[in-house]
């Protein structure tokens, strides 16, 4: 993909995410299910046996993790590290968590060691749920995981989810109606998008947004990006009508 272009998706993704918080936030208020294998994970690997743990968010949105692991995770106290660049989504729970505000996507287009910039230290765990689908380009979306590895701590582990709505066919339906739609709108080609790049609707308004849903191929690849520094120890998947919308990925930090 040319970086022109892909700089175009993630302006458009800032956008939505500016112009529609308010209603995207009140459909994200409920845990996935996916979270609590995640956190079973964790936990078998000697994460989360208290007293304390710390906690990398990349891309947190309205931190409804953060809440999620306060009430379901018990006897641990939780000290949390949040980066996003939707001010308005984190501002309810922002006072309670260390968050920073920071367009990673773009840092990562632009070639730069995206976590010079940010200043959250090594974690007990990273995680990553709903961002990685919103990175053009498929070495931006490695990068991004070697980010996450790059704040996780020696045995901590790094916990990512991979939308895959190409899967499911209504939804795969109507992405291929609004990308059709899109790109005119935006002045691209068909051509300038890669593999499983797709520009979503919005409820009933004419926003949009840029996703990539993932195949079983480039996990593979995601997962051999990081395999000098992490090792996978959980892969399921989980959420959705039928629980299978998300692709979860877990890794244990090398030493």
């Amino acid at each position: 993909m040319d970086t022109s272009v892909a700089n175009i998706l993630c302006s458009l993704n800032t956008r939505f995410y500016r112009d529609n918080a308010r209603s995207f936030s009140a459909t994200r208020q409920a845990p996935w299910e996916g979270w609590g294998r995640c956190v079973d994970i964790a936990r078998r690997e000697g994460r989360l046996d208290g007293p304390r743990a710390s906690v990398f968010d990349l891309a947190c949105g309205n931190l409804r993790f953060e809440a999620y692991l306060r009430s379901s995770v018990e006897g641990v106290a939780f000290d949390f590290f949040a980066v996003d660049n939707c001010d308005a989504l984190a501002a309810d729970g922002a006072r309670t968590v260390r968050y920073q505000s920071a367009d990673v996507c773009s840092l990562l287009l632009a070639g730069r060691d995206a976590a010079e910039g940010l200043s959250a230290p090594p974690c007990s765990i990273a995680a990553s749920f709903g961002f990685l689908h919103h990175v053009p380009t498929e070495a931006a979306r490695a990068a991004a995981l070697l980010l996450l590895a790059d704040k996780t701590e020696e045995a901590g582990c790094l916990c990512v989810s991979l939308w895959r709505f190409m899967d499911d066919p209504r939804l795969a339906g109507k992405a291929r109606v609004s990308t059709a739609q899109g790109i005119k709108r935006l002045g691209i080609a068909e051509g300038d998008l890669e593999p499983g790049d797709y520009l979503l609707g919005w409820q009933n308004t004419d926003a949009l947004r840029f996703c990539h849903s993932f195949s079983d191929a480039e996990i593979e690849r995601l997962v051999s990006a990081v395999a000098d520094v992490a090792a996978p120890v959980g892969r399921f998947r989980a959420d959705g009508r039928g629980g299978n919308l998300n692709e979860y990925l877990v890794f244990k930090k090398k030493g």
